[in-house]
């Protein structure tokens, strides 16, 4: 994730998702189609990303270290 959000708008087209993702285009126009990752779409070729539903989505697929589980577990 960017640690430096104001620089990100919070409406995206798909070459800004993809490197605020650190992914590769094409994998972003699979991951559309596919269903996968969250979007905007206001027609059959125009589609928008919210900063904010990539940020929600990238934490909810985090998987936690071996570390994080027994931090978690000595609690």
């Amino acid at each position: 994730m960017n640690d430096t959000n104001e620089t990100v708008p919070e409406r995206m087209g798909y070459g800004e998702a993809a490197r605020f993702l650190g992914i590769a285009t094409g994998t972003l126009y699979l991951w559309v189609f596919q269903k996968k990752i969250p979007h905007l779409r206001f027609g059959p070729r125009l589609v928008r990303f919210s900063r904010t539903e990539l940020e929600a989505w990238m934490r909810a697929r985090r998987v936690p270290c071996n570390a994080d589980a027994r931090n978690s577990s000595a609690s």
